[in-house]
């Protein structure tokens, strides 16, 4: 934000912040909404919210950009994970949960190591962020098409897992 929008640390800070209020407000608020509508169709809505958050901080020039950006990603992204947990729970009950939750916080951790080192290899290789981000709004879209392809599996299995 300092050397791509051109904010003052300061300001940069400011962003980030409210970037954590609004995971927060996401967070406790996502588990509402997902008792309420159909959890694939939320996860879809947040990866697209992720996706214009990415191309708006990919064009961002201002404070008002990196903090459209900031609302943007940290709705989604506190909605998406209240959501991703739930939607665990009811796919494959408790007996697979912990092994299918550790397997899943080892693909999140490859993202986050991964995704900053490859936006810093494209802005070393072009000068910009703004492919990097580019790159991982279309990975947001995939991961929502993902989203609505994901089924829960079949009824004698979560029946089974929920009763282990």
């Amino acid at each position: 934000m300092v050397e791509g929008v051109g904010l003052t640390q300061a300001t940069a800070g400011s962003v980030v912040a409210l970037l954590v209020v609004v995971v927060i407000c996401g967070q406790l608020t996502g588990g509402w909404v997902g008792d309420r509508f159909d959890k694939r169709w939320i996860i879809f809505i947040a990866m697209w919210m992720h996706a214009a958050a990415m191309i708006v901080f990919a064009y961002a020039d201002s404070f008002s950009g990196a903090a459209l950006f900031a609302i943007l990603h940290g709705t989604a992204w506190g909605i998406r994970g209240t959501i991703i947990n739930s939607i665990r729970a009811e796919y494959f009950g408790r007996r697979a949960y912990a092994t299918i939750s550790g397997f899943s916080a080892l693909l999140i951790m490859v993202g986050m190591t991964s995704g900053p080192m490859f936006s810093g290899i494209v802005r070393d290789l072009t000068g910009s962020y703004k492919g990097a981000f580019l790159t991982l709004a279309g990975i947001a879209v995939i991961g929502s098409v993902s989203a609505l392809a994901a089924r829960p599996p079949n009824a004698a299995y979560t029946a089974a897992a929920t009763q282990a």
